[in-house]
């Protein structure tokens, strides 16, 4: 599918947003990791919660945590579904190439980061549910003519509800 897209968007004459897609691509996952450092404090009182089997405030630390993850996965979708979709997608050349190509950027870096856990990690799968979700609500609203603001509001809607819900499965899982 990126390829089709980044052919497309090629024949088209659009260089700087393959050029940019790729570098964006390639900074993402240390980007993301920077700024996930500040949540890193919640882990040792999210494991020592866990140790002691205090589901409640284990929900607590935990949904802190994951609402952090999602939130970042949620500006990444933003500003990718931004760039290549919202200002580039509604030239004459129709919305397709450009949201095959943000669909490439968006999922990339994500799936890369998510080869690199567990395979039965319920927060990266999460996260790439979360935004394939995210960018295909985006999408629909694009393609209605939805104001942009209802749009993110669905998509932090979404955020919220796979936060709770990723994290009570968790922390009642016996």
């Amino acid at each position: 599918m990126s390829l089709t897209g980044g052919i497309w968007l090629a024949t088209l004459g659009h260089w700087g947003l393959l050029g940019s897609g790729i570098l964006m691509g390639l900074v993402m996952p240390y980007a993301y990791l920077l700024l996930s450092l500040p949540k890193m404090r919640t882990i040792p009182r999210l494991i020592r919660q866990m140790e002691k089997e205090k589901k409640g405030s284990l929900l607590l630390f935990g949904l802190i945590n994951a609402s952090f993850d999602y939130a970042l996965i949620a500006a990444w979708v933003l500003i990718v579904f931004g760039i290549f979709i919202r200002t580039n997608g509604v030239s004459s050349n129709g919305l397709i190439p450009f949201l095959l190509w943000g669909y490439a950027v968006l999922m990339a870096p994500l799936v890369f980061m998510a080869s690199k856990e567990h395979p039965s990690s319920i927060g990266a799968a999460g996260g790439l549910l979360f935004a394939l979700l995210g960018f295909g609500g985006l999408t629909i609203c694009q393609c209605v003519s939805a104001p942009f603001r209802t749009a993110a509001i669905i998509l932090f809607s979404l955020l919220i509800a796979l936060s709770v819900s990723q994290m009570s499965f968790v922390a009642f899982q016996e």
